[in-house]
């Protein structure tokens, strides 16, 4: 059976700045990839941040850990690409929204707002990084079995 998904659907990590929110998105990826999805196109910016599509069944999954500043111009190839979810890192709820704006005109999405866990322990934001990433991972997972 073709995997379908009824309905597109943005998933916004949200974080202070160092939270591991890029480093989340990048195991996320490496979430998807061990469970099926197939790399369709990746890129690293020079601070080392992913943006990506991934594919399952019929289902293209866009991936970006890129900031404010640059993410609109991504934002938008996701978009014109087809992406039926898009995963993206942000500050805070007003800037996924600010950046999904301009496009509301054209695309419906549904959102999904996840806040990142942060703890000063290096050790321990490891092991938060982890469990951030599976949370997200699951979110995919249910977006993709909902009607």
């Amino acid at each position: 059976m073709a995997t379908e998904l009824q309905h597109k659907k943005i998933i916004a990590l949200q974080g202070i700045s160092s939270s591991g929110k890029t480093i989340t998105i990048k195991k996320l990826n490496s979430l998807l990839l061990e469970n099926g999805y197939s790399k369709m196109f990746d890129c690293y910016n020079e601070k080392n941040e992913l943006v990506g599509i991934l594919q399952k069944g019929e289902v293209l999954v866009g991936i970006s850990s890129l900031q404010y500043d640059i993410a609109q111009e991504l934002f938008e190839i996701l978009i014109k690409r087809e992406c039926r979810i898009i995963i993206c890192a942000h500050l805070s709820r007003e800037l996924t929204i600010e950046l999904i704006q301009p496009f509301k005109g054209y695309v419906d999405y549904q959102y999904d707002y996840v806040l990142k866990t942060f703890t000063s322990s290096p050790t321990l934001q490891e092991r938060v990084n982890q469990a951030d990433a599976i949370q997200l991972f699951g979110k995919v997972q249910a977006a993709l079995t909902s009607n």
